[in-house]
């Protein structure tokens, strides 16, 4: 579970095909869907514990070391280590720490942990046992999304020294249960549920409750303080009474052991929530807490023993982060977001693709769109441009650097490319011989800089059409001699002269550089990966699409094709008015957005998605903790067949699907009731949240500044969000 101030539902810490449940980020296909990942693996890349750690003793407030905390440690009967969930180091100071128990205790150790609840129990008891595989072991035990990264190397310590582990939390469907009906609903529990739980919840401190109260900005509704009775049958409470128990119950189950629990932070600071649980049912017990908190700046770290939370706090340089909210990170002086796609049965070592994607544009809709040319082939993980921004057409974008902090910005944005490359081949089964960094546009830039400038292993880098890279002409040349593997910039004419200089520059460093006419993105990188080219029997088949100057809507247009051609089949992608967009032909049109050219291509039996199947693709959902409301907005000049379409698919609220509180109201550009009339009834029902999409494939930016002024002011009174279209959604579908 996870601690005030990050909290999330379960479905946030899962994964999708295996980046979300995340969102990479994505919700992903559970990881635990996945092949066996590597456990992971200093190889020299990264820096020894003692050099991105400090310990202190809170007893003292004297600095100390690992090896002296260990020995500490080991004379306890239980150890609390409190974890911030998704850090890297962290997670390395608790294998070390575990390794050290077991190493001083003759393997007679109890690793208990927050992220199994306790119906996990008999699938851990099994596979440490040896007797169920890493895959069923995954598929009954429910593990976290961050397990690869996070657990799944302690888990698979104990599997190899054949000692116990234990599941602490309390299942969600019991918490969720006992928290909606308090003492009642946990009378009514049935005996297979007690099982799950202590016979009798204790409560918690009323400085306990204080600081939850803080921590989450009085979020707990605690009015004008805490009443611990009150809170016995909350969420939190079950949380920390389970935990405490368990940990309690393994001391009676195996005596003579050590048990170390790891658990979020906030569960055993200063002593309290988990470790009071456990020592009000062992007194006996030597109980003794470690906090490990994160620091961006070890060397500036200030400790006060005073305000230790912890008998021994760890301080860990914060260098990596696990999946969350569908994104990975690894931190430089900043941090670099990426959504990760991992094949859910990969078995063998998979070639990786490093995309940036050019400005205007953010992961998602890249990874949506190399993850469809891919498929199975190959791990992607798209690297979110450095600075969000808000695009003409009021989506949310990014640019990779600006003209009068490019040095630093580009060498920033470099520096980070190496590092996700080693993050996830460490924990993922990458082949190190097939990795691709590649870029378009200015991303494309950004993957030459890291190819002439950074100092990451050998990898092959390609740029499509890079953009903003004159002023790499400008930057001093290094003497030492390249790692990459190679460097081909595809690019116009008018350009190539430009990247021939500037290769040039480099020959004295070994680098093996060509530039090249430009080519289609897809078919390169896959043979840049060792990846054969589909084969299919099937007849090719043909896509429509209206030109677009949104990067938008070209990258949505290329999900399509990518999509449909997924299979091997040949996919032309040809304009409106080319006579070879026959019979069978998909166009990447909703119906409405373009009376004139939808005739035209219906008298040539060419389809455009109606409204029913683009609500069949799924419309989009507002965001807002308690849901939001759609707002489609139906094109000026659509036929009456096409505004009644849209009319039925409101009324069925197709939203629903999302939650009870999410909800799909139309408008029209031309005829009531207006974008302005949908916010008022908004307004008037005392709705906040809402995400205004034009029904439309993807809308030029003057089509959303105009929606922009229809909904001045409302603001303040509605959050407003945007989406220039439904192709995200639509592209995923266009085989249908």
């Amino acid at each position: 579970m996870e601690c005030p101030g990050a909290l999330r539902s379960d479905a946030q810490m899962r994964l999708r095909r295996n980046s979300v449940v995340v969102g990479v980020s994505s919700a992903l296909l559970s990881f635990g869907c996945q092949g066996p990942a590597p456990a992971a693996v200093d190889d020299g890349h990264v820096p020894p514990l003692p050099l991105v750690v400090r310990a202190f003793a809170k007893a003292n407030g004297a600095e100390t070391t690992l090896g002296a905390v260990l020995d500490a440690l080991a004379k306890a009967d239980v150890v609390f280590c409190g974890e911030t969930h998704l850090d890297d180091v962290t997670h390395r100071v608790e294998l070390a720490i575990y390794d050290g128990l077991l190493a001083r205790r003759g393997n007679r150790v109890v690793l208990a942990m927050e992220m199994f609840t306790t119906q996990a129990q008999t699938a851990l008891d099994e596979y440490v046992a040896g007797q169920i595989d890493e895959r069923t072991f995954r598929a009954r035990s429910s593990p976290w999304g961050n397990y690869d990264t996070g657990y799944r190397p302690m888990i698979e310590r104990a599997r190899a020294a054949r000692a116990p582990v234990v599941g602490s939390n309390a299942p969600q469907m019991l918490a969720r249960k006992i928290s909606a009906g308090g003492a009642s609903a946990f009378a009514a529990l049935s005996p297979a549920e007690r099982a799950l739980l202590p016979a009798t919840l204790l409560p918690n401190s009323v400085a306990y409750w204080q600081r939850f109260d803080r921590a989450t900005r009085g979020h707990a509704g605690m009015g004008d303080g805490p009443d611990p009775d009150k809170l016995l049958y909350s969420t939190q409470s079950l949380w920390d009474n389970t935990m405490g128990w368990s940990c309690a119950q393994a001391l009676t189950r195996w005596p003579g052991h050590l048990v170390m629990h790891v658990n979020g932070g906030f569960h055993s600071a200063h002593g309290e929530g988990t470790a009071a649980q456990c020592r009000q049912r062992r007194p006996d017990a030597r109980i003794v807490t470690v906090a490990i908190e994160t620091t961006s700046d070890l060397a500036a770290v200030d400790f006060e023993p005073a305000h230790a939370e912890a008998d021994y706090v760890v301080f860990a340089t914060a260098r990596a982060r696990g999946l969350d909210d569908g994104m990975h990170a690894v931190a430089s002086h900043r941090e670099q977001r990426y959504r990760l796609e991992v094949p859910a049965r990969a078995t063998a070592p998979l070639a990786l693709l490093i995309w940036l994607p050019g400005d205007g544009l953010c992961s998602d809709d890249a990874a949506a769109m190399w993850s469809a040319a891919l498929g199975e082939d190959a791990a992607v993980a798209v690297l979110e441009p450095q600075f969000g921004q808000i695009e003409m057409d009021l989506r949310r974008g990014g640019r990779w650097f600006f003209v009068d902090t490019f040095d630093k910005d580009v060498a920033s944005a470099s520096r980070t490319v190496s590092e996700v490359r080693e993050y996830v081949a460490r924990y993922w089964p990458i082949d190190r011989a097939r990795v691709v960094v590649a870029g378009e546009g200015t991303g494309g830039t950004v993957a030459v800089a890291a190819a002439l400038w950074g100092d990451g292993p050998r990898q092959h880098v390609l740029a499509f059409e890079p953009r903003g890279h004159r002023k790499l002409g400008e930057q001093g040349v290094p003497e030492t001699p390249t790692a990459v593997a190679g460097v081909r910039v595809f690019t116009t004419a008018a350009e190539q002269e430009f990247w021939q200089q500037e290769f040039a520059a480099h020959r004295h460093r070994a680098l093996a550089a060509a530039v090249e006419a430009t080519a289609d993105p897809v078919s390169t990188v896959r043979a840049a990966l060792g990846l054969s080219s589909p084969v299919s029997s099937s007849p090719a088949r043909t896509l429509v699409a209206l030109p677009s100057a949104s990067p938008l809507g070209q990258q949505w247009q290329r999900t399509a094709a990518a999509t449909l051609g997924r299979d091997g089949t040949t996919v032309k992608v040809v304009g409106p008015d080319d006579t070879d967009a026959g019979a069978g032909a998909r166009a990447l049109l909703v119906a409405g957005e373009s009376p004139q050219v939808e005739a035209a291509l219906a008298a040539r039996e060419v389809r455009v998605f109606s409204p029913a199947e683009a609500a069949a693709a799924g419309l989009p959902p507002a965001s807002g903790a308690f849901g939001g409301t759609t707002i489609l907005v139906v094109p000026a000049g659509s036929p009456a067949t096409v505004r009644d379409a849209w009319r039925a698919v409101a009324a069925q609220n197709p939203m629903q699907r999302h939650g009870r509180f999410f909800r799909l109201e139309h408008a029209f550009e031309d005829e009531a009731p207006t974008l302005a009339d949908a916010l008022a009834s908004m307004v008037a029902a005392r709705r906040r949240n809402a995400l205004v999409v034009p029904a439309r494939f993807c809308a030029e930016a003057a089509i959303m500044q105009a929606l922009a002024r229809a909904a001045e002011g409302f603001e303040g009174q509605v959050d407003l969000a945007w989406l220039p279209g439904l192709g995200g959604r639509l592209a995923s579908v266009a085989a249908r």
